[in-house]
């Protein structure tokens, strides 16, 4: 499981430099994570849970996925914009290859 945590880091700075539209960090070693787009952040609920073959999942909070930290929190996120940020998540950690699990 370590081993898999320092590949997704080394993988953070290429899969980032190909989107530049967002980025995702993880709050804590092992629940939550900081998205990242457009000046704006955003605390989403998750979980990372250890996997078959030491392949790791993580479980994300769709429910989670409700409007963005101060200055921003006026802002309204819409279904279009829930997708889009949890759609740009599952890329991002499957590209780093996690399981993704959606709650």
């Amino acid at each position: 499981m370590l081993a898999a945590i320092i590949d997704f880091f080394k993988t953070f700075k290429v899969i980032y430099l190909e989107k530049r539209t967002f980025k995702v960090k993880l709050a804590n070693a092992w629940a939550g994570l900081r998205y990242f787009e457009g000046g704006k952040e955003m605390f989403i609920d998750s979980e990372m849970r250890g996997g078959k073959w030491l392949r790791p999942r993580m479980a994300i909070s769709k429910r989670s996925i409700k409007g963005w930290k101060p200055p921003h929190e006026n802002e309204v996120v819409s279904d279009l914009d829930k997708k889009r940020i949890l759609d740009n998540i599952v890329d991002f950690y499957q590209r780093s290859g996690y399981t993704i699990i959606i709650e």
